[in-house]
């Protein structure tokens, strides 16, 4: 996995990422105010790791150049200047224990450690922001230049899966075009206050996911999908999804399982439902709950179900689900 690479406004050197390869040195962050041109990053050769670099502050700094790839390290937290080099980003929003920027002894989360498994079985090199705790700041859009994927999970946290700041930096990213934004959250629609059949003019919602409404902690003839467990279907018109179930095992891995489900606009595909009666009518039915929208040439992926407990046999895995995913967003072929 890549460091991520933090530049602001020109400043003294900072120390370069761990892992395997040693980190080069990185321009510390100017404070607000009209910033100098960041200072280049370098990857460095093999050998042993460094402390973890910091990006600077957010300002008017220059936008910082992307440094060479050397052997991957663990990944730091990019300042407002820096730019990510590979592919594929993600963005860690759960609230565990590396969001917490005073936390210097951190133990992945099973979010932080699912997804890591998932894209190295998929052999997906990336980047990793780290959103630090309650602050829904970053990434922001200077440092999106060479990003043509995002995959975004916030575990069981809903105090700010997504603020309207990232909601905007998030929209102009998928505005360039050719983008893939793949968002794995159970608590999504509470932080975005929508009604079933009102998005309350949230453009990212309404325009971007393709939504007339949606329900979180979705509810059911008998309760909600809070602390039960329950079954998503997915979609036999969707052939990404065609014959996939997965089974969500109450509160594993997660502190609390749920699901938000969606209300799809006229041309968002449904790809997976859930038994629930977000209307009242007293019957359960299939409810969207993981949708699918095009805006423009780029593509925006909500599931809606916690991916991180998914049971697996004999219904299908998180892997599955995930893979699954990506051959709907065309990353994938098979």
């Amino acid at each position: 996995m890549l460091a991520t690479i933090g530049c602001g406004s020109s400043g003294g050197g900072g120390t370069g990422g761990t892992g395997a390869g040693m980190g080069g040195s990185t321009a510390t962050g100017g404070t607000k105010g009209n910033g100098g041109a960041g200072g280049a990053a370098t990857g460095g050769s093999p050998g042993s790791g460094g402390t973890s670099a910091t990006g600077g502050t957010t300002g008017s700094g220059g936008a910082g150049q992307a440094g060479a790839s050397g052997n991957a390290g663990s990944t730091g937290t990019g300042g407002a200047g820096g730019a990510f080099a590979p592919a594929t980003l993600v963005v860690d929003n759960d609230e565990s224990d590396n969001n917490d920027p005073t936390n210097t002894s951190p133990v992945a989360s099973s979010s932080d450690a699912l997804f890591a498994s998932l894209l190295s079985g998929e052999q997906i090199s990336s980047a990793t922001f780290v959103v630090p705790s309650d602050t829904g700041i970053g990434p922001v859009f200077a440092q999106l230049g060479n990003v043509s994927t995002i995959i975004w999970y916030t575990g069981a946290q809903f105090d700010s899966t997504m603020s309207s700041a990232q909601q905007t930096t998030l929209e102009n990213w998928l505005d360039v075009g050719n983008k893939t934004l793949i968002i794995f959250s159970e608590n999504l629609m509470f932080n975005l206050s929508l009604d079933w059949t009102d998005t309350h003019s949230n453009t990212f919602a309404a325009t971007y996911l393709g939504l007339l409404g949606a329900q979180s902690d979705v509810d059911t003839a008998g309760g909600n999908l809070d602390d039960v467990n329950y079954t998503a279907i997915g979609n036999t018109g969707v052939p990404a999804f065609n014959g996939l179930s997965f089974a969500i095992d109450s509160d594993t891995n997660l502190d609390i399982t749920t699901a938000d489900a969606v209300n799809p606009a006229t041309g968002t595909d449904t790809l997976l439902t859930a038994p629930a009666d977000p209307t009242g009518t007293g019957t359960d039915s299939p409810t969207p709950v993981a949708s699918g929208h095009t805006k423009g040439t780029s593509k925006v992926i909500y599931v809606g179900i916690p991916i991180e407990s998914v049971h697996g046999a004999p219904t299908n895995t998180s892997a599955q689900l995930f893979h699954a995913c990506l051959k709907y967003a065309g990353l994938k072929t098979n």
